[in-house]
């Protein structure tokens, strides 16, 4: 994983979970009920998705939020980059994370993630909730 320097609110919360034996980069932060932010795709990392409302979800909740694999700081590793690969690299990640929580973002990938674990994953948000996303 290449080494940065993460600038903004952020920087502090900055950790390395391993996931499958590849490394992942996440940020850490809050208090409260536990959350996974989990960012788009295209050019998108943890980092630009959540940074601007980081200081007011630390304030509402114990986040989480990783760069995908191929994403951000972390290699693609062995995960397939589709969304039955996401979803169980999701899967994979909340074990190695030690969570039990309800995701945001990556619709597609998330509404699938509950109906494989759903004693697991609690309810999923988003602006168009559609199983068929």
């Amino acid at each position: 994983m290449p080494a940065t320097t993460p600038v903004g609110p952020l920087r502090h919360d900055e950790t390395t979970i391993t996931v499958a034996g590849s490394p992942v980069r996440a940020y850490r932060g809050g208090a409260g009920p536990a959350l996974v932010l989990l960012h788009g795709g295209g050019l998108d990392d943890a980092q630009l998705s959540w940074e601007p409302l980081w200081p007011a979800l630390t304030g509402q909740a114990r986040l989480l939020a990783p760069d995908l694999p191929g994403y951000g700081g972390n290699p693609l590793g062995p995960t397939a980059p589709t969304l039955e690969g996401y979803r169980e690299w999701l899967l994979a990640f909340l074990d190695a994370a030690g969570s039990s929580v309800g995701p945001g973002g990556v619709r597609p990938m998330c509404w699938r993630a509950p109906v494989a674990a759903s004693g697991r994953v609690g309810p999923v948000r988003g602006s168009e909730a559609s199983a068929a996303d």
